[in-house]
């Protein structure tokens, strides 16, 4: 198995677990968890490389994620509404967060993105009321260059964003 194909397992409101054993699955793909309410643990392969489209979004019961260092890309609003996210901690190897996929995270606080990310959708932490602290594993210099919507976390309010050489506060203005 390569890829978890879309809408999977769309609406599973039963479903707690999924585990993925080390093997080929490179991709989940659009919308594969949508509406799983009562998921709570998620064990992704070493060799996944792409979260598609909202594939988790609603998972209301998601608390912590771990995801492989394989990872390059979390697409448009894939975690969207996980609102039992409080920390996140993003794969060293991460390029791109796309559009919305934090949206709403209400109880997100806290962030650590590698310097190994490039683009930065919009609204990618948007609503996410609870949100203070990113840390960054780059400089301030390197923060300011990655590609960023000017909205990325609108709705977060003043988010610290601590870097390697310094802290910066990033706020939202409408």
């Amino acid at each position: 198995l390569v890829q978890i194909g879309e809408r999977a397992f769309s609406g599973c409101t039963s479903l707690c677990r999924a585990v993925f054993e080390d093997g080929k699955l490179q991709a989940i793909s659009e919308r594969a968890f949508e509406g799983c309410t009562a998921l709570s643990e998620v064990v992704f392969p070493e060799r996944l490389t792409l979260i598609g489209k909202w594939a988790f979004v609603g998972c209301v019961a998601l608390t912590d994620l771990r995801f492989p260092d394989s990872l390059l890309t979390i697409d448009e609003g894939a975690f969207s509404d996980c609102t039992g996210l409080v920390t996140l901690e993003l794969p060293q190897a991460l390029q791109v967060l796309g559009s919305d996929s934090f949206m709403r995270c209400t109880s997100l606080e806290r962030v650590m993105l590698p310097k190994s990310v490039r683009n930065m959708g919009w609204s990618i932490f948007g609503s996410c009321r609870n949100l203070q602290t990113i840390r960054y594993a780059g400089t301030v210099s390197e923060w300011r260059s990655i590609f960023k919507c000017g909205k990325w976390h609108e709705g977060a309010g003043r988010v610290e964003v601590a870097c390697s050489d310094g802290t910066i506060y990033d706020e939202y203005h409408p």
